[in-house]
């Protein structure tokens, strides 16, 4: 694991420990609190209700088009071979790629365009 992803891992531990108190007492259920985080090239990502990613790793990168408007892009144009990337959202922002949903509760550590830590969700947490 990147060092740069620890700080986030070690935030994001204490920041559960709250919301595992808030469930006990009732108070996560009426809340919603989605997080990201980011120092430089890492990004810590927290979904209690909607977020989604997505990660561009491999060129060659093509064209996209968003999703609210009629504005399109070449990636091409706009990054090298060697770009790594990993966006994160409330909706999926392009057409035509694959964005993936956060299950309620899940934890994601994105470095260099890598997701380096992922926690379970809260339903697969319950079912254990």
């Amino acid at each position: 694991m990147p060092p740069m992803a620890l700080p986030f891992i070690s935030m994001m531990e204490q920041h559960m420990a709250v919301r595992k108190r808030a469930t006990a007492t009732g108070l996560f259920g009426q809340t919603r609190f989605n997080l990201l985080l980011t120092a430089g090239r890492a990004m810590l990502a927290h979904a209690s209700t909607r977020l989604h990613w997505l990660q561009r790793r491999r060129p060659p990168f093509g064209h996209v088009a968003l999703r609210d408007g009629d504005l399109s892009v070449d990636l091409a144009t706009v990054n090298n071979p060697a770009d790594r990337m990993a966006l994160v959202s409330a909706e999926p922002l392009t057409h035509g790629e694959a964005w993936q949903p956060f299950a309620a509760g899940e934890v994601r550590v994105f470095a260099d365009g890598e997701c380096v830590f992922l926690s379970e969700g809260v339903a697969a947490r319950a079912a254990v």
